[in-house]
């Protein structure tokens, strides 16, 4: 009946590797494992969070992270739940786990995420929430700062929106609200949590009560708004009328929503209820049914009626997105700074790949040509490398985008997509740099690079023309910019 159990079906079945479709969003603060990445944060920011503390506890528990059988895990939980982080990573660091206060304080935000995915080893698992709130993170960390603070803030104001985005077609359960299901028919439904309160009190009504003020004269007639309560039915008319009006709507809403549901399924219907009367009373519609009725198909609180068939259907569905294992390694032991320089250092700033990523960084934030300045401002291109440097930069950019081949993919009104993330069949993120969608289901790609060209970066373009094939469009244009030269390829 809500996203709210919408949600938790969701999050249960996505979390256990069942493919799902949902019309609405999947929200990342909804996972277990996402609050417990924030969890970390909390602590790692302030160490007398002890509500974080005992959550993050319980998940380590929860999950046989930590396992213990000398005490219960709700002892062991209160027990640990106000230690400090040193006395916490002694506890972690004796269950096996390689928790290192001074590692995770001293590296960027992403690669403290990634850190604490290694350290728990949350990456074994399929995870998608994790990979969308990586992308999250990492871009936040490339637009805002590292600061833990200031990523919270960012946090509250989003969360509410940031969800993972998985697209219809696939071979996958369907989540929706019976109100949305309306007018649509499937082959088999299962109907869940099909017990829920009378929304009795919830509505709200203006009377007007000038008649219970007779004694007093008033040049206006005396409103006032009141909830249509249980209790108003005692009170003097019209309140029972109103009431009884009310309560048998609420009845008819629930009988609608009813039909709605079970009427849905084509071959079969799971319907799930309850007794409990705590939750809501609708499943007396249900036993006062088959009580009455079907009394000898309902035993053992149990009703199956008719004969479970499958039936061979010709589907040409799209081939179910397996998602890969998440990646993450640990770098820095792996790198190492030469002390030599081999190349002419003045060469190196105009022609080297680092030129072609500052270049790459500023086209990322530019729409239209009136977008240069600001970009180049809020880089602060000409602060870090001189005013001569900063006009050598522009000009550049201008000649790309002035361009005749290119040119009309940076004119204004047009809906652009900047590096976003496409999760495609095959379970793989590809993230084209520039992606403009124009009328009658055509679009164009544009992809920077840096460096020599490489018959690799054409076949990337191939790929992702057939991710957006597949997502509906019937024609894709493709350029490819080398930003250290300037030249520009149509594909």
């Amino acid at each position: 009946r809500n996203n709210k159990e919408i949600t938790k079906i969701a999050t249960y079945l996505t979390e256990n590797g069942i493919p799902i479709i949902s019309s609405e969003s999947l929200l990342l603060k909804h996972s277990s494992t996402i609050q417990f990445l924030l969890n970390n944060l909390l602590i790692l920011q302030n160490e007398y969070n002890h509500f974080a503390e005992a959550n993050f506890l319980e998940y380590l528990v929860t999950n046989k992270i930590i396992v213990h059988n000398t005490i219960s895990s709700h002892q062991f939980i209160s027990d640990n739940a106000q230690k400090t982080n040193r006395e916490l990573q002694a506890i972690l660091q004796k269950c096996g786990i390689n928790f290192d206060l001074e590692k995770l304080r001293n590296i960027n935000l992403y690669e403290l995420i990634e850190r604490l995915i290694r350290v728990f080893n949350l990456h074994k698992n399929n995870n998608i929430y994790i990979n969308f709130f990586l992308d999250f993170v990492f871009d936040y960390s490339i637009n805002c700062n590292n600061s833990i603070i200031d990523f919270f803030h960012f946090w509250n104001q989003k969360k509410e929106s940031v969800s993972i985005l998985i697209p219809e077609g696939i071979n996958a359960i369907e989540i929706m609200s019976i109100h949305k299901s309306k007018g649509l028919q499937f082959p088999i439904v299962i109907f869940p949590f099909a017990n829920w309160k009378d929304d009795l009190g919830k509505d709200q009504k203006w009377f007007n009560v000038s008649s219970f003020f007779s004694s007093i004269e008033f040049n206006e007639p005396v409103v006032t708004l009141l909830p249509l309560k249980k209790e108003i039915e005692s009170w003097p008319n019209p309140f029972p009328s109103e009431y009884s009006t009310h309560k048998n709507q609420v009845i008819l809403d629930n009988i609608n929503l009813l039909y709605v549901a079970m009427t849905r399924p084509e071959e079969r219907l799971y319907l799930i209820s309850n007794y409990d009367t705590r939750r809501g009373n609708i499943h007396r519609y249900f036993v006062d049914f088959l009580t009455t009725k079907r009394s000898a198909n309902f035993k053992k609180n149990n009703f199956q009626s008719g004969c479970k068939l499958k039936i061979q259907r010709n589907s040409h569905s799209t081939k179910n997105t397996e998602l890969q294992k998440i990646i993450s390694e640990e770098w820095r032991s792996r790198i190492r700074i030469r002390k030599t320089h081999t190349i002419n250092k003045n060469i190196k700033q105009k022609y080297s790949i680092v030129w072609g990523d500052l270049i790459h960084n500023i086209m990322a934030g530019i729409n239209t040509q009136s977008d240069i300045e600001s970009v180049l401002s809020q880089l602060s291109v000409e602060k870090k490398y001189g005013p001569k440097t900063y006009n050598t930069i522009k000009q550049q950019i201008l000649t790309i985008i002035d361009n005749k081949k290119i040119s009309h993919l940076f004119q204004k009104d047009l809906k652009i997509f900047s590096e976003t993330s496409i999760l495609a069949e095959d379970g793989k993120i590809y993230r084209p740099d520039r992606v403009v969608i124009h009328k009658h289901q055509e679009a164009s790609l544009v992809d920077y690079k840096t460096g020599n060209k490489n018959s690799n970066h054409s076949k990337q373009m191939y790929k992702y023309e057939e991710v957006l094939i597949k997502l509906g469009f019937k024609r894709v244009d493709k350029y490819i910019v080398y930003l250290t030269t300037g030249d520009i390829i149509k594909i």
